[in-house]
């Protein structure tokens, strides 16, 4: 049996607004200064946001690029083993005080979730990443997914094997959207990338 893959995004269109004042701060020391991306690699930044965020399952933090979610989807995802997928942060508000039951985090594996002829890409001049923005329907190349558990889409959300996806299925999670990937052999969308 072939695994199946599916794609976890935020459905709210909410997303935490970072504090003014560490903004600054982040894009003069931690950000990329060509695309505004927070590095890779290293300990994921604490982000202080505006305030407290509504309890989405997953959201982003508006302009900084960084994915955060309820302690018990992560725990559910996997198992409470964080480390072998996920560096994790914290989320504190205005009055840096920590955001009880929420993490930042940033997945060790990234995967780029792809779209039709109309998605486009571009290589930041300065950091090299690849900032993609699919357009239509969302897929996989079937060559970049050998051994996903849990991975981090570059454009935004989590992918996760059928093994993982069957764990959230028992509860409801406030605006966490879940859809099957297709894969394919070829991309769809003309690209020569990764």
């Amino acid at each position: 049996m072939k695994m199946r893959y599916y794609h976890l995004f935020p459905t709210t269109r909410n997303p935490a607004s970072p504090d003014p004042a560490w903004l600054a701060e982040a894009r003069a020391s931690l950000m990329c200064s060509g695309c505004g991306s927070l590095p890779r690699t290293g300990k994921v930044p604490d982000v202080v946001v505006q305030r407290n965020p509504d309890k989405s399952a997953i959201n982003v933090v508006y302009g900084v690029y960084i994915c955060y979610a309820l302690t018990s989807l992560l725990d559910t995802l996997c198992q409470g083993e964080f480390v072998p997928f996920f560096q994790l942060g914290r989320l504190l508000n205005s009055d840096k005080e920590v955001v009880p039951d929420v993490r930042t985090f940033m997945c060790h594996r990234t995967v780029l979730v792809r779209g039709n002829e109309k998605s486009t890409f571009r290589l930041c001049p300065v950091c090299h990443r690849l900032l993609y923005c699919a357009v239509g329907k969302r897929y996989l190349v079937r060559r970049h997914t050998a051994g996903i558990v849990i991975a981090e889409d570059e454009g935004g959300g989590l992918v996760v094997n059928e093994l993982v996806a069957g764990r959230l299925s028992a509860r409801g999670w406030k605006n966490l959207g879940l859809k099957k990937l297709e894969l394919c052999d070829e991309p769809i969308d003309g690209l020569n990338i990764a």
